[in-house]
């Protein structure tokens, strides 16, 4: 493929998509499309790839080999790329200029995506067109504002977490714009209609003190494909010179050189007047011969070419989902027929002799091995009929009042997690050594669990039992020497006012200070105390109830999935049955978080195809019209209407109703209107085949107007046609 073509880049911030733009028999027409493919724009090898890959679709799609691929390329980039002087910024250029090298691609030229919008939706014979252009990314957004095909304003705007029509509002009130807002919204990029459906719910109209829009705006969201149709329609708008003038125009394309014809002179065609349709989705125009590279240092779209040598290629057939047909002017070609003489030449009678019988084995030879097809549309019978039964999972043959059934079980598990509300003081106690001096002259035992208590009140205990010895009095000195030991106390509550300092003073509960003395030897340490999250009563409730809309969610999405898809099924019957919901902390246990895990099962009754057959025969068997047809079970549907239902039965009423074709003998049809001709044949169908209301007959020997001798050149099918 040489220069007929080119391919179109649609580069965004994190993703590109790549299209091939044909030209062919007179116009421009999107070939084909290549998926979006993300790309990471700090990583050159990852952005090569990503076209890559989507070039290679597009070319696939085409069925073109690498030596028919162009070597043009038309860039449509985001609007930030292109800086003030309207060349591509030099950090975006720096980007792309090694993408075309990679791919051995040459640059012809480039627009801004809104730009290119701006200038498919100002048609030459309409007014300007007017709206507010959004393109969307991940965290942020290009607005412009476009009166009468001019932007009038661009801003771009940054956003932390999700996408908001508020923000949209926020941006337009800060243009103070003393004109009319167009109600009319253009979105794409990373938009969707999730994104649509947030603009269109939000009340742009109606508020007090604000107003954006006279009424409510129209919100339309371009697809990729939609962007494709635009961007290339204003590419080769501007490849024939039809475009905006602020952008220079890529060099046209030369057709291929039309077949000569015998008894054609180039004289003979009249060139259309007009070739150019700007409202259509592919542009017919007259093109010159050459095409020109764009240096990269002045990406553009240029006018002086170099001229290259046409290829000629096989014009690849347009994709009907990107042309729209253009009315076009057929050339006038003056002609005329050349007079012609002849005479029939005189037959002898041994030649009429010799081609009669030649002439009538033909016949029966084109009549013998001809082939016909019969269409007959008939009204089938109708049955419905609804009775009083018991759908039994343990039941195994079936009665006037019980049909066995298949339970059909299905597992849902789901689980949810929610943070935590309630509030817990926790904390360590602190611990500390003292000595116990005795002044009394017999020994002291002191329990495990003592109370003491400081000077501010602040209580401790005894960590374990002690024996203080007895004091000793030396009469001859007058001194008097105290038993004493040394022990651990701990502090009786949490917190760090208990990290009491050495040498304090501590008195027993129990004991007198006559009798007994307490002193700190070191400082207590290690007391803490801090608020922390923990379990509340209200985080279990809204964990059970979320979790519980959770599997009753997941259980209608196994119903979708796996039960609704079967025929055998009885959707009236189904069953969700919750299991016990689990929680892996208690109330008031300390954490950030409370997960709650459950399992529901998911139960339905089903008849299967030969229970099925069994009660189409024993409930419609004395039906009008049963003994005369074919029946097929899959036509019919069975529905119940429930009084009753257990977890192995249900009671109600089912109703049976399906239609069945009457009965065709096709074998001895065939053989019966074999040979015959039509009308013989319709006269046969009329007054053997029942319930026939009308028929087709089909036959590649018209000529004869006469069915095939052999009957297996006969086919017949049977079709229900609505009267």
């Amino acid at each position: 493929m040489g220069i007929n073509s080119f391919w179109l880049f649609y580069i965004e911030a994190d993703s590109i998509l790549v299209a091939l733009i044909n030209w062919g028999n007179g116009r421009f027409y999107v070939a084909s499309i290549g998926p979006r493919v993300a790309f990471n724009i700090n990583n050159p090898s990852s952005i090569a790839k990503a076209a890559d890959e989507s070039l290679s679709s597009a070319a696939i799609s085409a069925d073109i080999s690498p030596e028919q691929e162009p070597l043009f390329v038309g860039l449509v980039i985001p609007s930030s790329w292109v800086g003030e002087d309207g060349k591509i910024v030099k950090e975006k250029s720096e980007i792309i200029l090694p993408l075309l090298k990679e791919l051995d691609l040459k640059p012809s030229g480039f627009m801004s995506s809104d730009e290119a919008i701006i200038e498919e939706s100002s048609k030459p014979d309409d007014f300007p067109a007017s709206f507010i252009n959004i393109y969307l990314e991940s965290n942020s957004f290009e607005l412009s504002l476009v009166y009468l095909g001019k932007i009038k304003k661009r801003v771009r705007k940054f956003f932390d977490g999700e996408f908001t029509a508020q923000l949209i509002e926020d941006t337009l009130l800060e243009f103070n714009s003393e004109s009319t807002l167009p109600p009319q919204i253009y979105i794409y990029g990373n938009a969707d209609e999730s994104t649509v459906e947030e603009l269109k719910n939000f009340s742009w109209v109606g508020k007090k003190n604000v107003e954006t829009f006279l009424h409510f705006p129209d919100i339309k969201l371009y697809r990729d494909e939609d962007l494709v149709n635009i961007f290339f329609k204003a590419i080769t708008s501007q490849m024939i010179g039809g475009g905006n003038p602020s952008h220079q125009s890529v060099p046209s394309i030369p057709p291929e050189e039309p077949e000569e014809k015998e008894n054609e002179t180039q004289e003979d065609i009249e060139t259309p007047d007009e070739i150019i349709n700007n409202d259509s989705d592919i542009y017919d125009a007259e093109i010159t011969e050459n095409i020109e590279e764009v240096s990269p240092e002045n990406l553009g779209f240029t006018k002086e070419q170099p001229k290259e040598e046409f290829i000629e290629v096989p014009i690849i057939p347009e994709t009907p989902v990107f042309e729209t047909n253009i009315p076009s002017r057929k050339p006038s070609i003056p002609f005329s027929f050349p007079k012609i003489n002849f005479k029939l030449p005189k037959l002898k009678t041994n030649f009429l002799i010799f081609l009669l019988p030649v002439a009538l084995i033909l016949i029966f030879l084109l009549i013998f091995f001809s082939k016909a097809k019969i269409i007959l549309f008939l009204t089938p019978y109708e049955f419905e009929k609804t009775i009083n039964i018991t759908l039994d999972s343990d039941a195994t043959e079936i009665s006037s009042s019980i049909i066995p059934v298949e339970k059909k079980d299905a597992d849902v598990s789901s689980s949810i997690t929610v943070e935590t509300t309630g509030q817990k003081t926790v904390g360590t106690k602190a611990t500390g050594e003292v000595t116990i001096f005795n002044k009394l002259e017999k020994v002291q035992n002191i329990p495990k669990g003592s109370i003491l208590t400081d000077s501010n009140g602040q209580k401790f205990e005894l960590i374990n039992s002690v024996q203080v010895a007895a004091a000793v009095i030396n009469y001859n000195t007058g001194t008097m020497n105290f038993g004493q030991t040394k022990t651990s106390l701990s502090a009786l509550d949490i917190g760090s006012e208990y990290n009491i300092s050495k040498d304090v003073a501590l008195t027993f509960k129990d004991f007198s200070e006559n009798s007994i003395v307490v002193k700190s030897n070191t400082t207590f340490a290690g007391g803490t105390k801090e608020q922390v999250r923990a379990v509340s009563k209200q985080d279990k409730s809204k964990a059970e109830s979320q979790l519980t809309q959770k599997l009753a969610d997941e259980a209608d999405k196994k119903i979708s999935e796996e039960l609704n898809n079967s025929s055998d099924i009885l959707k009236e019957t189904i069953q969700v049955k919750k299991g016990k919901i689990e929680f892996n902390r208690e109330v008031d246990e300390q954490t950030d978080e409370l997960t709650a895990t459950a399992q529901s099962t998911v139960s339905v009754f089903a008849i299967n195809s030969e229970i099925k057959n069994k009660i189409i025969e024993q409930f419609l068997s004395q039906e009008s019209g049963y003994s005369d047809s074919d029946k097929n079970p899959e036509s019919f549907v069975f529905t119940f209407k429930i009084s009753k239902l257990d977890t192995d039965q249900a009671t109600g009423s089912l109703t049976v109703k399906g239609s069945s074709l009457p009965k065709i003998d096709t074998a001895t049809l065939k053989k019966n209107i074999a040979g015959k001709t039509v009308k013989n044949a319709q006269k046969i169908i009329k007054k053997t085949i029942s319930r026939v209301y009308d028929f087709n007959i089909q036959t590649n020997s018209k000529l004869l107007n006469i069915l095939p001798f052999n009957k297996n050149n006969i086919s017949i099918d049977v079709k229900i046609k609505s009267k």
